[in-house]
């Protein structure tokens, strides 16, 4: 292969191989994945946990907030930082922290797991951000595949991110169906429930997994000298359209965070007596099947009525029927 060097020494490989892409590309998605996996497998079975320590439910409400807060504030300032200290070394901290996050469910006190949860915030903003702008980086300028492989790869993430989900919370059912009963604590403590923390301990060893293949396979890189909040600030304040954008996302994100919030209450509310029936897990999956329906049902419908407002304006100035019409299938 033909080799190059950019400044500051970074090694280009200009080879454009598909065999090597493809090997790139599965050590970046083993990676993502098992991350995601992580992530996942904590959502059937996290309100249930805090309602069986015994907290009520504003307690609970208290502690998701500061996760979505957390993220809030942090996301702020990852992107830069990781610029800056280095990109993988910010995934392997996403392991650290969201790691750390998993074991303070086994403590049942409200400060330890507020902790938790201001780590788990942190490490979704890392998630969601870091990751592919790792896997951009490497793409276009150390190997400058062509643009095209990369649309590939950040579809395979979307669409691996949904089955995750869905295998996820497959593997959470069958986990607390098959983990220990719960045990008392004789000596006065709380009721230890094996049975949910499982899960718990399962994400630690993705991320386990995750880690030890960055440390192996991930080359370091950086963004150099990031622009800061400043700039950020001026770009978000003179364009009247992110605003705009910012406030739409803010409220699906609102709607979307109530529904995780309380569908598990809800459900076992409904199931009465039969709580203790309700299969979080498969009732997680569900609801990530139908997500995969749905985006898949609205990609073909947005796809046609694209293709009608084309021929009506070929010009496409005023996209504002398809932006309504996908507004609406989120909705």
């Amino acid at each position: 292969f033909n080799q190059e060097k950019r400044n500051g020494g970074e090694e280009l490989d200009t080879g454009n191989s598909v065999p090597d892409f493809k090997n790139f590309q599965r050590t970046f998605l083993a990676v993502y994945l098992l991350c995601c996996a992580a992530d996942w497998i904590q959502g059937p079975y996290l309100y249930k946990l805090y309602a069986y320590y015994g907290f009520s439910k504003g307690e609970i409400g208290s502690l998701f907030v500061t996760g979505y807060v957390s993220s809030g504030v942090f996301g702020t300032i990852i992107a830069g930082m990781a610029d800056s200290v280095g990109r993988r070394k910010t995934c392997l901290a996403f392991c650290a922290f969201y790691g750390l996050s998993c074991l303070t469910k086994h403590v049942p006190n409200f400060n330890i797991l507020l902790i938790g949860r201001i780590l788990g915030g942190i490490s979704t903003s890392i998630l969601f951000s870091v990751f592919e702008t790792w896997y951009m980086h490497e793409h276009q300028r150390r190997h400058a595949y062509p643009d095209s492989w990369l649309v590939e790869t950040l579809s395979l993430m979307t669409f691996g991110s949904s089955v995750v989900a869905i295998g996820t919370g497959v593997l959470a059912a069958i986990l607390v169906d098959f983990a220990p009963p719960p045990f008392i604590d004789f000596s006065g403590g709380i009721v230890t429930p094996p049975s949910i923390l499982v899960v718990f301990d399962c994400a630690i060893l993705f991320l386990i997994i995750a880690a030890v293949i960055m440390v192996k396979k991930w080359p370091e890189n950086d963004g150099g000298s990031s622009s800061g909040l400043l700039v950020g600030w001026v770009t978000l304040t003179s364009n009247r359209r992110i605003w705009i954008m910012g406030i739409v996302q803010a409220c699906f994100e609102g709607a979307m965070y109530l529904f995780v919030f309380s569908w598990t209450p809800t459900l076992e509310h409904s199931a009465g007596n039969n709580a203790s029936d309700v299969h979080h897990g498969l009732i997680f999956s569900t609801f990530m099947v139908c997500i995969m329906i749905g985006t898949n049902l609205l990609t073909i419908l947005v796809s046609h009525v694209a293709k009608k407002l084309e021929k009506q304006n070929p010009s496409g100035d005023d996209p504002t029927q398809l932006v309504l019409l996908y507004t609406i299938g989120v909705a």
